[in-house]
């Protein structure tokens, strides 16, 4: 959060306010996932434990990401009412429903 002060801050110093109509951040997110004491955990069903990462293009989840969205929970409104597949929830879900230890 606070880089993307200073950027902004750095923007509005070099361009005359009337021109900025608005300011967007977004950023993708993959999900990592590591033990307790932080040693790759493997996200696939081979146990390969250097693919740790789920990248946040990956769809895996798509039947998770669904049956969260039908439930209308509150907290869909915090994430524009519906989430997506690409969000970490999803992603987690599926972990905890396809990986089990």
């Amino acid at each position: 959060w606070a880089a993307c002060c200073k950027v902004a801050k750095k923007v509005g110093q070099k361009v005359d306010g009337k021109h900025i109509r608005g300011l967007g951040f977004d950023a993708t997110c993959s999900l990592v996932v590591l033990d307790k004491q932080f040693r790759p955990l493997p996200v696939n069903y081979e146990g390969e434990s250097h693919r740790n990462v789920i990248m946040w293009m990956d769809h895996r989840a798509s039947r998770q990401v669904e049956r969260i969205n039908k439930t209308k929970h509150k907290l869909l409104r915090s994430v524009g009412g519906v989430m997506s597949v690409e969000m970490q929830p999803p992603k987690l879900l599926w972990l905890k429903e396809n990986l089990r230890e």
